[in-house]
C-alpha cells in the first residue's frame, strides 16, 4: 500500500457568480481554471444562492440580493470548486427556501458546504470530505449578516430557527471624559438624558466607554466564539486537515485593506485550537497573510468573482434605496447605483467600479502534509476584467507582468505589516513558513 502524501489546497475569495464563465475562451483565465483543478480540494466563498429566485426576499438584504440561476452550481463544479463556505450577508436573502434551495442544487452536482443550516446546531457543524487519503474539514461563520439571518438553537420544548452561523460583534467607541461629556451635552440638547453615574452609555444606538484615549474597540461574542472553537477541537479530532472561514465586514476606519485587532485575536485562537489554514473574506479586498505557528492566517481573499451587477431581478426595496420606482429597470438600478447616492457620499462610500483593490486577488495554493503540516504556500496572482462593460466585468484571470507585480506587491506590503515574508519569483508569490 502507497503511503498518504498529503493534499494540494487551493484557497479563492468570493465567488460572486451570476453568468457562465464556461463559455470564456480566454488563456489566462483557462491557466488560472487548471490550477483550480489540479487541486485535492479548491475552495472559495459562495456569496450567491443559487436558487432561481425561489423564496421571499428579505426586509433586510446584505446588499445587493444575490440570486442566481440553477447553472452557477454546474459552472462552480465545472472550475473545479468542491467546497464552499455559506456564512455570509447574503445567505438569507430570499429567506428559508433561498437557503434551501441553495444546498439543493449544491447537493445535486456534489460540492461540499458549511455554515448554514436549519437550526443553529447545522449551521455550525462542520462538513468532511475525504481526498487524497486524508481526511478534510471545513467550519464556515460570519460576523457579518442582517438582522435575523443568524440561526438559532434548537430547545427540547422549542424548534431552532434556520440561518448562519454568526459570530456577533459589538462595536464600542471608547472616549476621553472630555469628550465623553460633550457627548452628553449634545445629547442634552436634544432632550436624550444620560445617567452620569456609568462610564458606559447610549446614545444613538451606539454604545460609548469612557476611558483615558478615544479608540473604537470591537468584542466578538465570547458564547459564538466558544461553540465555534468547540466545533474546530471536534474537527481536528475527526479529520487530518481543518478549515475555518470566516466572512467579516468589520474595518478599522476607512481603510478595509487592514486586519482589526479582534480578527487577528479570534484567528489565533482557532488555530491554537485546532484549525490548519484560517481563510478570511468579506471586505471585497485583499489584506495580510499572517504566519502563526506554521499555520496561515490569510485575513482576506477579496474577490475571485464579482458579477454582482448582472443579478436578473431585484426586490423593489433596493430600487427604492436609490430613488428609483416600479418603472425603473435592473439596469437603471445598477447605473444609479454606480453614480453614488447622496446617502453613499456622506458614508465617504464609492462603489465598487471606481477602485483597482476591489479588482485583485491572489490563488493561494497550499501543499498539508498527512501529519496536518503546511509545507508550501504559493499565491498566484489574478485580475479581475474590469473597465469593460459590465455584461464582461468581474470574471478572473491569472495576471501577468506588471499587473503581476502590482497585486503581488500590495500582499506583500499589508503581510510584511504582520511579519510575514512573501518572495516573488516568476510572477508567483511563495510565503516564507
Amino acid at each position: 500500500m502507497g503511503a498518504v502524501s498529503g493534499v494540494t489546497l487551493v484557497l479563492l475569495g468570493d465567488a460572486f457568480i451570476t453568468a457562465r464563465l464556461s463559455t470564456w475562451g480566454d488563456p489566462s483565465f483557462l491557466e488560472l481554471a487548471s490550477i483550480v483543478r489540479n487541486a485535492d480540494v479548491a475552495f472559495a466563498n459562495l456569496e450567491v444562492l443559487i436558487n432561481d429566485f425561489k423564496g421571499v426576499p428579505a426586509a433586510y438584504s446584505g446588499g445587493t440580493y444575490a440570486a442566481a440561476r440553477s447553472f452557477v452550481a454546474d459552472e462552480l463544479l465545472w472550475l473545479g470548486i468542491d467546497l464552499v463556505s455559506r456564512a455570509n450577508n447574503h445567505a438569507m436573502d430570499y429567506g428559508v427556501e433561498g437557503m434551501v434551495e441553495t444546498s439543493r442544487n449544491l447537493d445535486r452536482v456534489g460540492i461540499a458546504h458549511a455554515g448554514v443550516g436549519m437550526c443553529l446546531g447545522e449551521a455550525r457543524a462542520p462538513v468532511y470530505m475525504d481526498v487524497a487519503g486524508l481526511r478534510v474539514s471545513m467550519i464556515s461563520a460570519t460576523t457579518s449578516f442582517p438582522p435575523g439571518a443568524e440561526a438559532g438553537e434548537a430547545r427540547p420544548d422549542a424548534p431552532g430557527r434556520p440561518g448562519v452561523n454568526p459570530i456577533h460583534v459589538k462595536t464600542i467607541y471608547e472616549v476621553t471624559p472630555e469628550n465623553a461629556a460633550a457627548l452628553r451635552d449634545i445629547a442634552g440638547s436634544l432632550g436624550i438624558e444620560i445617567p452620569t453615574e456609568t462610564d458606559e452609555f447610549y446614545l444613538f444606538n451606539t454604545l460609548f466607554r469612557v476611558r483615558d484615549r478615544n479608540r473604537v474597540v470591537m468584542e466578538p461574542s465570547r458564547r459564538d466564539v466558544e461553540a465555534n472553537l468547540r466545533q474546530v477541537s471536534s474537527a481536528s479530532r475527526q479529520s487530518d486537515i481543518v478549515i475555518f472561514s470566516l466572512h467579516s465586514h468589520q474595518v478599522v476606519g476607512r481603510d478595509p485593506k487592514r486586519t482589526p485587532g479582534f480578527l487577528r485575536e479570534l484567528a489565533h485562537r482557532i488555530v491554537d485550537t485546532g484549525a490548519t489554514v484560517f481563510v478570511g473574506h468579506g471586505p471585497h479586498v485583499l489584506r495580510g497573510i499572517e504566519v502563526y505557528r506554521g499555520r496561515p492566517i490569510l485575513y482576506s481573499l477579496g474577490n475571485f468573482v464579482f458579477q454582482n451587477d448582472l443579478v436578473e431581478k431585484q426586490p423593489a426595496d433596493l430600487y427604492y434605496r436609490v430613488g428609483l420606482g416600479l418603472e425603473d429597470s435592473v439596469a437603471d438600478l445598477y447605473d444609479a447605483r454606480e453614480r453614488g447616492t447622496r446617502e453613499m457620499r456622506l458614508r465617504g462610500f464609492e462603489w465598487f467600479t471606481k477602485k483597482w483593490e476591489y479588482w485583485v486577488t491572489v490563488a493561494a495554493e497550499l501543499f498539508i502534509d498527512a501529519d496536518g503540516e503546511v509545507k508550501r504556500l504559493r499565491l498566484y496572482p489574478v485580475e479581475l476584467t474590469w473597465k469593460v462593460p459590465r455584461s464582461r466585468r468581474g470574471r478572473p484571470r491569472l495576471a501577468k507582468g506588471r499587473a503581476a507585480l502590482e497585486i503581488l506587491g500590495l500582499v506583500e506590503r499589508l503581510s510584511r505589516e504582520l511579519d510575514t515574508e512573501i518572495r516573488v519569483k516568476e510572477g508567483v508569490g511563495e510565503v516564507a513558513l
